[in-house]
């Protein structure tokens, strides 16, 4: 499995999963992450060993920040620099995972108390935060914020975009609005959005036609 980190810890619909799983196959787990990643691999584990599933292999991969109603997108060149970095360090996770090793990065238990701490205050909020989405004048309606959640968690009646509370924060909607209109509060007008140069937004639906999505 490969997924970002979400506030130091596993994001809710990535924690539901493995909740559920069952396997007896070599099962790695690849965690991206913006800042700190906090003890996601740990957390994992414990997961797992409830199921009486073994995690394999654990690796970490920095990416640019993307939470942009607390923190500014990086520069496109500071993006580059993270994204080469980070290419070495990929054909060598390949290696350890096409031969099956067993590897698990090591965490850094600094400040863990506390961003455990940030961690469950962001799964209290999670099903209010939803609320703080509206969109500015430039909407027009083109409905890929709907088409793009991975949780069916928005709906477009006449001339109104509604958040239903079963937002997991991936932000993609306010992303990838082709007119960035989509704000979160006030603290993301006028924000340059985050999106990664090696994908497009056709890439992120999910059971529709591509073709019914605006390029």
């Amino acid at each position: 499995m490969v997924f970002p980190v979400y506030f130091f810890g596993l994001p809710e619909i990535v924690s539901n999963f493995l909740d559920k799983l069952k396997t007896s196959r070599y099962f790695f787990v690849v965690i991206n992450y913006g800042m700190i990643p906090g003890p996601v691999l740990k957390q994992v584990e414990g997961i797992l060993k409830e199921n009486k599933v073994h995690l394999s292999a654990g690796f970490k991969i920095r990416m640019p920040d993307n939470y942009i109603p607390l923190v500014k997108a990086f520069s496109e060149k500071k993006q580059q620099k993270i994204f080469e970095r980070e290419k070495s360090r990929i054909k060598e996770i390949s290696a350890i995972i096409r031969e099956e090793k067993h590897y698990m990065e090591k965490e850094s238990f600094l400040f863990n108390w506390s961003l455990k701490f940030l961690y469950n205050v962001f799964l209290k909020k999670l099903s209010f935060n939803d609320r703080n989405f509206w969109v500015d004048k430039r909407c027009d309606y083109c409905g890929l914020c709907q088409k793009i959640c991975s949780v069916n968690n928005i709906t477009i009646n006449d001339s109104s975009i509604l958040w239903n509370g079963s937002c997991q924060q991936c932000l993609a909607c306010l992303q990838w609005c082709p007119k960035e209109a989509v704000q979160y509060k006030n603290s993301t007008i006028g924000r340059v959005r985050y999106r990664n140069p090696e994908v497009k937004a056709t890439d992120l639906l999910r059971d529709i036609s591509k073709e019914q999505v605006k390029q």
